[in-house]
């Protein structure tokens, strides 16, 4: 019976752990950049505890696929990552690498 409690014991501690781990992952440290940046006036997309972004980022690239480029648009950004055109224009271009 001593070894059963101590086993026991045991798995208690690394599930234990394990879920600290997990909540520190998924809720504590995307709560704690958005404070910090939000401080320094950079917003950006909410956040999503399991998906994120991937819907909006799904749907955007939907729509894009669907839109017809100009024949002598070299604005490749809008179609194939239209997530970050759409982001920059609402944050702010971070650098010019895409001029």
């Amino acid at each position: 019976m001593g070894y059963l409690a101590l086993i026991l014991g045991d798995l208690c501690v690394i599930l234990v752990s394990s879920l600290w781990s997990k909540l520190q992952t998924l809720i504590w440290r995307p709560y704690s950049l958005t404070k910090r940046l939000k401080k320094q006036g950079v917003t950006g997309p909410e956040y999503r505890l399991v998906s994120g972004c991937l819907d909006e980022i799904r749907s955007l690239e939907c729509a894009a696929r669907e839109t017809v480029m100009e024949t002598n648009s070299h604005d490749i950004i809008s179609r194939h990552l239209p997530h970050y055109s759409k982001w920059m224009q609402q944050c702010g271009k971070i650098s010019n690498i895409y001029e």
